[in-house]
């Protein structure tokens, strides 16, 4: 009997953990005794398990993987075309979803004539405010060693790229640093390939615990908010990327979703691009994608590329001004815009990170925030859309990135049948190469 490769059982335990979560939801879900006390807490702890597996490879594969990479360009010059694009291809999508959010909400017009019962949500939280130059500030890490022990990913990716140039620069001794560093990124894709091989449990797990709870949700006066957003994101899946796959990649869309579907389920199940990091860069490989691309563009990607949470941020500032009847100009719009896209820059690609850029944009606009204590609450259903979409998005701008400095391997990008999602996942092949 033929052994089920991984793509095959992740969609199962998908699956399966949706139809487990609807089973739970209708025998009471959160309010079932039974369930509160022994499965959910079981199902949680299995689920972040599974991320906190991933995240701890995210670190050390970034660190690695990036700084490798800038020193595998062979010069400067080239780092700054591929920064120059990848940065071009982050703001320009990002301001496009950003746009089309707040064109869903301006035009189906979800906020009008909503009647909420904002009982006692919250109506203050006290964040900071962030500013164009504190965000830009927050690239650059004072103490390197503690961005890297608090997981802050922005300044590590700086560093990364500081460290890459300096072995370019260093000559022969900067070689050998450079052939560690490949050897390190190695050893970490190794521990990445032993860990998703729980990948349809973490997924039973995660999204049996997410409907079982919250299920019922959808059926309230949000409904139309989350239709609206599940819609542009869809919409932004669908033709912006495969459009930036034609006309700017010139590599065909089929190919790319075929391969796509794993680190897809893994960003919708989990809710953070850094957990479909490992994936995307190993298919960036089987893709025809260089390392050297690959490893700078995924992960400033996973996070600083936020097309999913840019479209609902849009989106959400719309709605919330329609229910409180506050009167939004074209140039307002704009602005909204363009502070999305700021916050989703300067905001680390965690779970729920959606929710704490939306209190953000709320204090910047001076936006009352009951809204988002409200779609706080069932924030899960909609987190795992958003992610999936960045996530998609950082192969997508990889891809792009690739084909415009003319080192995409075609030949490589349409044979799928190097990919490792076609054959089977033996786990001794994985742990003897």
């Amino acid at each position: 009997m033929k052994k089920l490769d991984l793509q095959t059982k992740i969609i199962i335990g998908l699956a399966s953990g949706i139809a487990a979560g609807f089973a739970f939801n209708f025998a009471g879900g959160a309010n079932n005794e039974i369930l509160s006390a022994w499965v959910f807490p079981l199902l949680t702890f299995v689920g972040d398990l599974f991320i906190r597996l991933i995240r701890m490879c995210v670190v050390p594969l970034v660190f690695f993987s990036i700084a490798e990479g800038v020193a595998n360009l062979g010069d400067v010059g080239k780092l700054r075309s591929i920064g120059v694009k990848t940065f071009a291809y982050i703001i320009v999508t990002g301001i496009i979803s950003a746009g089309l959010g707040v064109f869903l909400g301006s035009i189906f017009k979800p906020g009008v004539g909503a009647v909420l019962d904002l009982g006692n949500s919250v109506t203050s939280i006290a964040v900071e405010t962030p500013n164009l130059y504190g965000v830009l500030l927050g690239f650059f890490a004072i103490n390197p060693f503690e961005a890297l022990a608090n997981a802050n990913m922005m300044p590590i990716i700086t560093f990364s790229v500081f460290c890459g140039c300096a072995m370019l620069l260093a000559g022969e001794r900067g070689n050998a640093v450079k052939e560690a560093f490949g050897n390190f990124t190695a050893v970490v894709g190794r521990i990445v390939d032993i860990v998703l091989k729980i990948t349809p449990y973490g997924a039973f797990a995660l999204i049996a615990g997410t409907i079982g709870k919250f299920g019922a949700a959808l059926l309230g006066p949000m409904l139309k908010f989350f239709v609206l957003d599940w819609v542009g994101l869809i919409f932004i899946q669908a033709i912006l990327f495969n459009l930036i796959l034609l006309v700017l990649a010139k590599a065909n869309p089929l190919k790319f979703w075929k391969r796509a579907v794993e680190p897809w389920i893994i960003a919708f199940t989990t809710g953070s691009s850094n957990s479909a990091l490992p994936v995307n860069m190993r298919l960036a490989d089987e893709m025809g994608i260089p390392n050297e691309i690959s490893a700078f563009v995924l992960p400033i990607g996973a996070t600083a590329n936020m097309n999913g949470i840019c479209c609902y941020l849009g989106l959400l500032a719309v709605f919330a001004a329609q229910i409180y009847n506050i009167p939004l100009s074209f140039s307002m719009l704009a602005y909204i815009a363009f502070e999305c896209v700021v916050l989703a820059i300067g905001t680390a690609a965690v779970p729920s990170g959606g929710v704490i850029m939306a209190t953000t944009l709320f204090t910047v606009l001076g936006f009352p925030l009951e809204i988002v204590a409200i779609v706080a609450g069932a924030y899960k259903i909609i987190d795992g859309i958003h992610t999936a979409t960045n996530s998609i998005g950082d192969l997508v701008v990889s891809t792009a990135v690739a084909a415009r400095e003319g080192v995409l391997d075609m030949e490589k990008y349409n044979d799928l049948t190097q990919s490792q999602l076609c054959g089977a996942e033996d786990p001794e092949a994985v742990l003897n190469g």
